[in-house]
Protein backbone atom coordinates (compact mmCIF):
# COMPACT_ATOMS: atom_id res chain seq x y z
CA UNK A 1 0.00 0.00 0.00
CA UNK A 2 0.89 3.29 -0.58
CA UNK A 3 1.05 6.47 1.37
CA UNK A 4 1.20 10.13 0.65
CA UNK A 5 1.52 13.49 2.41
CA UNK A 6 -0.67 16.33 2.07
CA UNK A 7 -0.87 19.64 3.47
CA UNK A 8 -3.82 20.61 5.76
CA UNK A 9 -6.97 21.60 4.95
CA UNK A 10 -6.66 19.24 2.15
CA UNK A 11 -5.44 15.70 3.83
CA UNK A 12 -8.59 15.55 5.82
CA UNK A 13 -10.91 17.35 2.98
CA UNK A 14 -10.55 13.52 1.89
CA UNK A 15 -11.87 11.98 4.90
CA UNK A 16 -14.43 14.30 5.42
CA UNK A 17 -16.20 14.04 1.70
CA UNK A 18 -15.55 16.99 0.43
CA UNK A 19 -12.39 15.87 -1.94
CA UNK A 20 -12.68 13.20 -3.98
CA UNK A 21 -9.91 13.35 -6.29
CA UNK A 22 -5.87 14.65 -5.39
CA UNK A 23 -4.78 16.92 -8.08
CA UNK A 24 -1.26 16.54 -9.05
CA UNK A 25 0.72 17.92 -11.94
CA UNK A 26 1.94 13.78 -13.06
CA UNK A 27 0.66 11.01 -13.96
CA UNK A 28 0.89 7.79 -11.69
CA UNK A 29 0.02 3.99 -13.27
CA UNK A 30 -0.54 2.63 -9.39
CA UNK A 31 -4.24 1.38 -8.51
CA UNK A 32 -4.79 0.27 -5.03
CA UNK A 33 -4.68 0.88 -0.98
CA UNK A 34 -3.90 4.71 -0.53
CA UNK A 35 -3.13 6.25 2.58
CA UNK A 36 -3.83 10.10 3.32
CA UNK A 37 -1.16 11.49 5.71
CA UNK A 38 -1.37 15.06 7.13
CA UNK A 39 2.04 16.72 6.89
CA UNK A 40 3.15 18.52 10.38
CA UNK A 41 3.63 21.94 8.11
CA UNK A 42 1.49 23.78 9.53
CA UNK A 43 -0.90 26.28 7.47
CA UNK A 44 -0.68 29.44 6.42
CA UNK A 45 -3.58 31.58 4.78
CA UNK A 46 -1.15 34.23 3.38
CA UNK A 47 -2.20 33.92 -0.39
CA UNK A 48 -6.29 33.37 1.14
CA UNK A 49 -6.19 29.76 0.06
CA UNK A 50 -7.50 28.73 3.00
CA UNK A 51 -10.33 31.45 3.62
CA UNK A 52 -10.96 30.68 -0.09
CA UNK A 53 -11.75 27.06 0.94
CA UNK A 54 -13.78 27.93 4.26
CA UNK A 55 -16.33 30.15 1.60
CA UNK A 56 -16.15 27.29 -1.00
CA UNK A 57 -17.81 24.44 1.98
CA UNK A 58 -20.11 27.67 3.59
CA UNK A 59 -21.59 27.31 -0.27
CA UNK A 60 -21.58 23.89 -0.56
CA UNK A 61 -23.16 23.14 3.40
CA UNK A 62 -24.22 26.27 4.41
CA UNK A 63 -25.06 24.75 7.97
CA UNK A 64 -21.84 26.54 9.16
CA UNK A 65 -20.48 29.83 8.42
CA UNK A 66 -17.15 30.73 6.66
CA UNK A 67 -15.46 31.71 9.82
CA UNK A 68 -17.02 28.52 11.39
CA UNK A 69 -15.43 26.78 8.73
CA UNK A 70 -12.53 28.51 8.77
CA UNK A 71 -12.04 27.34 12.66
CA UNK A 72 -12.43 23.98 11.75
CA UNK A 73 -10.05 23.77 9.13
CA UNK A 74 -7.31 25.61 11.40
CA UNK A 75 -8.50 22.44 13.86
CA UNK A 76 -7.17 19.55 11.71
CA UNK A 77 -4.59 17.50 13.03
CA UNK A 78 -1.04 17.97 11.70
CA UNK A 79 1.65 15.16 11.38
CA UNK A 80 -0.78 12.09 11.46
CA UNK A 81 -2.25 9.92 8.96
CA UNK A 82 -5.92 10.12 8.71
CA UNK A 83 -7.40 8.35 6.17
CA UNK A 84 -6.89 5.27 3.75
CA UNK A 85 -8.97 5.19 -0.10
CA UNK A 86 -8.57 3.37 -2.81
CA UNK A 87 -6.69 5.05 -5.58
CA UNK A 88 -9.23 4.36 -8.21
CA UNK A 89 -8.00 5.85 -11.48
CA UNK A 90 -5.42 8.75 -12.44
CA UNK A 91 -7.50 11.16 -14.90
CA UNK A 92 -6.07 13.89 -17.38
CA UNK A 93 -7.59 16.97 -17.16
CA UNK A 94 -9.10 18.49 -19.71
CA UNK A 95 -10.06 21.88 -20.57
CA UNK A 96 -12.47 21.20 -23.43
CA UNK A 97 -11.87 24.65 -24.72
CA UNK A 98 -8.63 23.56 -25.10
CA UNK A 99 -8.37 20.30 -25.65
CA UNK A 100 -10.59 16.86 -26.85
CA UNK A 101 -11.78 15.26 -23.93
CA UNK A 102 -11.18 11.14 -23.98
CA UNK A 103 -11.72 8.35 -21.87
CA UNK A 104 -8.79 8.83 -19.86
CA UNK A 105 -10.01 12.46 -19.06
CA UNK A 106 -11.64 14.53 -16.77
CA UNK A 107 -13.09 17.51 -18.35
CA UNK A 108 -12.49 20.27 -15.75
CA UNK A 109 -16.14 22.49 -16.08
CA UNK A 110 -17.57 18.93 -14.98
CA UNK A 111 -16.42 18.75 -11.48
CA UNK A 112 -18.27 20.52 -8.78
CA UNK A 113 -17.28 24.12 -7.91
CA UNK A 114 -16.21 22.33 -4.26
CA UNK A 115 -13.98 20.21 -6.27
CA UNK A 116 -12.56 22.59 -7.90
CA UNK A 117 -12.34 24.52 -5.08
CA UNK A 118 -9.96 22.21 -3.47
CA UNK A 119 -7.89 21.59 -6.26
CA UNK A 120 -6.01 23.10 -9.10
CA UNK A 121 -7.72 22.15 -12.00
CA UNK A 122 -5.39 23.91 -14.60
CA UNK A 123 -5.01 22.08 -18.29
CA UNK A 124 -2.70 18.80 -18.38
CA UNK A 125 -2.52 18.52 -14.67
CA UNK A 126 -3.75 14.90 -13.58
CA UNK A 127 -6.93 14.00 -10.86
CA UNK A 128 -6.23 11.13 -8.85
CA UNK A 129 -9.71 9.33 -8.06
CA UNK A 130 -10.20 8.28 -4.88
CA UNK A 131 -13.03 5.69 -4.02
CA UNK A 132 -14.23 4.02 -0.68
CA UNK A 133 -12.32 6.80 1.49
CA UNK A 134 -12.37 6.09 5.00
CA UNK A 135 -11.52 8.45 8.08
CA UNK A 136 -9.35 6.84 11.13
CA UNK A 137 -10.86 6.92 13.73
CA UNK A 138 -8.13 7.98 15.78
CA UNK A 139 -5.14 9.94 13.78
CA UNK A 140 -1.96 7.53 13.77
CA UNK A 141 1.61 9.94 14.27
CA UNK A 142 3.72 9.43 11.02
CA UNK A 143 6.65 11.42 9.50
CA UNK A 144 5.69 12.43 5.77
CA UNK A 145 7.88 12.65 2.89
CA UNK A 146 7.37 13.97 -0.58
CA UNK A 147 6.14 11.84 -3.17
CA UNK A 148 3.97 8.64 -3.61
CA UNK A 149 5.96 6.08 -1.62
CA UNK A 150 5.23 2.43 0.27
CA UNK A 151 4.51 2.54 3.63
CA UNK A 152 6.49 0.34 6.02
CA UNK A 153 4.31 -2.75 6.88
CA UNK A 154 4.22 -2.55 11.00
CA UNK A 155 1.85 1.07 9.99
CA UNK A 156 0.65 -0.35 7.03
CA UNK A 157 -0.94 -2.64 9.95
CA UNK A 158 -1.88 -0.23 12.45
CA UNK A 159 -4.04 1.45 9.42
CA UNK A 160 -5.53 -0.79 8.52
CA UNK A 161 -6.51 -2.22 11.95
CA UNK A 162 -7.66 0.99 12.81
CA UNK A 163 -10.15 0.82 9.91
CA UNK A 164 -11.59 -2.88 11.15
CA UNK A 165 -10.19 -5.41 8.92
CA UNK A 166 -7.78 -5.84 5.84
CA UNK A 167 -9.88 -3.77 3.65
Amino acid sequence: MRIISLWQPWASLIPGGFKLYETRSWHTPYRGKLVIHAAARPMSDKDGSITSIAVALHNARPERSPEQWYRKIASYPLGCIVAIADLADCLEMIDPRQGRVHSYARAIDSVSDLERAVGDWSHGRYAWQLANIIALPQPIPHKGRQGLRWLEAEVAEKVLSGVGGDR
